[in-house]
Formats: structure tokens, C-alpha cells, sequence
């Protein structure tokens, strides 16, 4: 992509730097084509308070979100001519040529993908201490181990855990347990991950605290403490692997105990806890979608989400043909195209929302939002780490509460503004709302899943790509969330 975004400042400690400090000393950030404008730099205001505010790129969305049809989009104060003496006008954070902030002496790191390596060290600590929870301090050090241990490609450590034995215990010997850790990323996150330049220690130590907090939470915890009292050997494997099947699972870090994904609880009658398989979320609200524009497209990503398929109403067929022949460019008349089948999803969900049939569309809702969360696989949540904590999500929820009536849903159409390509200004994208009817507050805080379209222009260079997102809202935390 040529513009910048919270997705990009987020992934890259030297884009966030650069982008601060040009902001700082007041330097001309140049703006992407196609917006007409006389000017093709502006300075960002840096006197604005709100600066005040912002620690991380994501404190940038609160502190300067738009309003109307940019209540999705970063607006920021600039100047078109002299910093401070020319008049202020504004410009979306997207509409900043990503040329500003790019780094050409290294190879561009995920933060996500580093955030893998961290929670899966973190899981390792635990199951270390055991019974104890861990602090930012063992987790930092199970870092430095790892860093010790790292090879060309990977990070591979095992080590011993001791196991309690009761005093006046007569039974037989029990060994220590064996903990298996095992990091694999690609060589740019590795290498963040392994880093030990201070600006990228601080940036990783951030993330420290909400790793710590999955682990020091009921599940870890019960696992952690199971394995420390149970009188018998156990083998804890840990695998973060950022670089194989990744198109194949939601999981991106497992964790199995003596070959297995569940773990028999002491003093139960042969009950067996499930261990949580991790589809792991950084500040990201995405966790499914379906590349591209074309109906065949369309036709799998409603299919799968609600088993209704576009291509088979012959309305719909009809007007998706008009709409390729509006605009003047391919990627214009594709949005109109697709604005043809969400319309007609949005009619769909909201005449089964409220319809005699709620029941069987509830039930198939779940199958679909299920399907994009966690493909069908076996013990896969979705842990989001945000800010200082973590929030597990739990789709497996979601079909009852519908069903049962304690979450109601209102069904919204809207859009969001597309980025001018090629100089050729783009239609809306269209976003399906899914919203908590009992919530209070705006369509934003109401928020349970949107479902959108999304087009990447990919530098103004070649067709650019489009995906159909679907993404947690805040207000679905309230339904789906555990206490870890």
C-alpha cells in the first residue's frame, strides 16, 4: 500500500519513530496522488493538544476520529502552506504517501507475528513457575534465554520443571516435567524479536504485560498448577510457528500437554479440561475474510457466512451486470458491482433477523461467523492482546445467545471512503453493521461485527486487491469475552 496506516505505524517501531519525529520538527509529509490538491506536501500541526494524548498508534484513532463519513478514518490538522501561518485545513491519515515514513536500511517486521513468539515465551515462564504467577521481569528473562538459544531460523528451548511431591508422599518416583519451547518466524520478526536495540527492547516490552496477563489468568493457570500437582510426568510442548500452513489454520500458537489438546483435572470423575489452541490478535479487529471482488467471490463469502448464495437471485445477476458498466476504470466499476451484492446481503440478514425463520438464521450466522473465526478447529479461541491486557473471544457463544434472545441484533447499512486511485476518485465501499440493539452510545460503541469491503490500492501500481473483512466490534467483547 502507498498510503500510511494504524496497521502500518503499528507494525514498525521505525515508521512510528519517523512519523513522530516528523511531526515533531515540523517536516512536509508528501501526500498520495490523485487528490487534487495544488499543494502535493503538508505539515502536520503539532500544536494541536490532542498530541497530548498519543503514546501508540492507536491512541490515534480516538484522539482524531472523524466524523460523518469519515467516522472510520484518522483526520489530522495540516498545514498547506507555512507551519503555523498558513490557513488549517484538514486530511485523513490514509491520504499521507507512505514514502514518509519508509524504512529502506532493514527489512519490514510484523509486530503481530513478534507478538506469537512473546505470548508463547510467556506460556513457557508459567509453566515454569507453575503454580505462581509470572511477572514482566521472568517473562523478560525467558526472552533473553530464547535469544541465547536462537539459530538461523528458529528458536528451540528445553528445560526441566520440577514437580511438587506432597511431604510423607510414598508412591513411586515422579520425574520432573519436560517443557518444549519452539519459535519459528519469519527472519525479519525473528530478528525483532531477538533484538537488542533499546528503541525495539522498549517496543516489545510493551506487549509484556498483556502476555502475562493470558498467563497469569484461570486457564494457564489451572493447566500450570494441574501439571505441578498431579504426581506425574508430563511433556508441555509450546509452538509458535509464524511460517508454515498459514493459509490452512487459525492457530498460531499451540499448546499441547502429553500429546494432546485436552488434560485431565484431578479429583474429577474422568473430566478433561480443553487447553486453548491460540488465534492470537493484535489491536486488529479483522479475524476472517475472502480475498477478491468477482461473484464466484461473493457467492463463497456469503455462502460460508450465512449460507445464502448471491448468484442464485437472478435480480441480482441482472444489476451486478449494469454495475460493470458504470465508472471509468475497472477497480470503480468493481465496487459498484460488489455494493450490489451487500445490498443485497443487508436485505437478506435484516428481513431474517426480525422474520419467522430467526431461529434457523441464527443458526446459521454462528456456523458462518464461526467458520471465518476459527475454521471449524478444534479448541481455537481468539486472544486479543490490548494495551495492558487480554481479552479472549469465545464464538462458540455466540449461537445461543442469539437463539436465547439475550443478544439482539440491529442490522445497518453504511460505507467508508476510498482512497482516490490512479487519480481517479473511487466510489464508497459498503460495510454491513451488525449492532447490539440493547447498547447505548453510537454505531461505533454499539459495534458487534462489521462486514466490509476493503480495496488495497498497492501503490497505485497494477490492479490493486480487494477483500471481504469480517471484524469484531467493541461491543462483542460484552458477549463472547472470558475471564482468563
Amino acid at each position: 500500500m502507498a498510503n500510511i496506516t494504524i496497521g502500518e505505524l503499528n507494525k514498525s517501531v521505525d515508521y512510528w519513530t519517523t512519523f513522530n519525529s516528523m511531526i515533531k520538527d515540523h517536516k512536509p509529509f508528501k501526500v498520495i496522488d490523485g487528490l487534487d490538491w495544488g499543494k502535493k506536501t503538508v505539515t502536520i500541526n503539532a500544536d494541536d493538544p490532542r498530541w497530548k494524548k498519543i503514546k501508540t498508534p492507536d491512541d490515534l484513532s480516538a484522539a482524531f476520529q472523524g466524523t460523518g463519513k469519515k467516522n472510520r478514518s484518522v483526520v489530522l490538522p495540516v498545514y498547506t502552506g507555512a507551519y503555523g501561518t498558513s490557513a488549517e485545513t484538514d486530511i485523513i491519515l490514509t491520504h499521507l504517501h507512505k514514502d514518509n515514513i519508509k524504512q529502506t536500511t532493514r527489512a519490514k517486521y510484523n509486530l503481530g507475528n513478534v507478538a506469537e513468539g512473546i505470548l508463547a515465551a510467556a506460556m513457557a515462564a508459567r509453566f515454569e513457575k507453575k503454580d505462581k504467577d509470572i511477572t514482566v521481569t521472568d517473562l523478560a528473562a525467558m526472552i533473553h534465554r530464547c535469544i541465547n538459544a536462537k539459530t538461523v531460523n528458529h528458536i528451540e528451548l528445553t528445560f526441566k520443571s520440577k514437580n511438587f511431591i506432597p511431604p510423607g508422599y510414598k508412591g513411586g518416583a515422579v520425574p520432573d516435567d519436560d517443557v518444549i519451547l519452539f519459535i519459528k518466524l519469519a527472519k525479519a520478526d525473528l530478528d525483532f524479536f531477538c533484538s537488542k536495540k533499546p528503541t525495539e527492547v522498549t517496543t516489545r516490552a510493551r506487549m509484556y504485560k498483556s502476555c502475562c496477563h493470558y498467563c497469569n489468568g484461570n486457564e494457564i493457570s489451572t493447566l500450570a498448577t494441574e501439571c505441578y500437582t498431579n504426581l506425574m510426568y508430563d511433556n508441555i510442548k509450546i509452538e509458535a510457528d509464524g511460517n508454515s500452513n498459514q493459509k490452512g489454520t487459525k492457530v498460531d500458537i499451540k499448546l499441547h500437554i502429553n500429546d494432546d489438546i485436552e488434560f485431565p483435572i484431578s479429583g474429577s470423575r474422568g473430566e478433561k479440561m480443553d487447553i486453548t489452541q491460540v488465534s492470537l490478535k493484535r489491536s486488529v479487529g479483522q479475524f476472517g475474510q475472502t480475498g477478491g471482488w468477482d461473484l464466484d467471490k461473493q457467492t463463497f463469502f456469503w455462502s460460508q457466512l450465512m449460507n445464502r448464495d448471491p448468484a442464485g437471485d437472478q435480480t441480482v445477476v441482472n444489476n451486478w451486470a449494469k454495475a460493470l458498466k458504470k465508472g471509468e476504470i475497472e477497480q470503480q466499476r468493481c465496487i459498484h458491482a460488489v455494493q450490489v451484492a451487500y445490498d443485497w446481503a443487508f436485505k437478506q440478514i435484516k428481513k431474517d433477523v426480525k422474520g419467522p425463520s430467526a431461529a434457523d438464521f441464527f443458526g446459521r450466522l454462528d456456523r458462518g461467523i464461526n467458520f471465518f473465526a476459527t475454521k471449524g478447529e478444534k479448541n481455537v479461541k481468539i486472544v486479543e492482546l490490548a494495551g495492558d491486557v487480554s481479552i479472549v473471544y469465545d464464538f462458540s457463544r455466540l449461537g445461543a445467545l442469539l437463539e436465547g434472545g439475550q443478544l439482539e441484533l440491529e442490522v445497518k447499512m453504511s460505507s467508508s471512503a476510498t482512497t482516490n486511485f490512479k487519480s481517479y476518485q473511487m466510489p464508497d465501499k459498503p460495510i454491513i453493521q451488525l449492532l447490539d440493539k440493547n447498547a447505548s452510545g453510537d454505531d461505533s460503541k454499539r459495534s458487534l461485527i462489521n462486514l466490509r469491503l476493503k480495496f488495497e490500492a498497492a501503490a497505485n501500481k497494477g490492479n490493486g486487491y480487494f477483500r471481504n473483512l469480517v471484524e469484531k466490534g467493541p461491543r462483542l467483547k460484552n458477549y463472547l469475552s472470558l475471564n482468563v
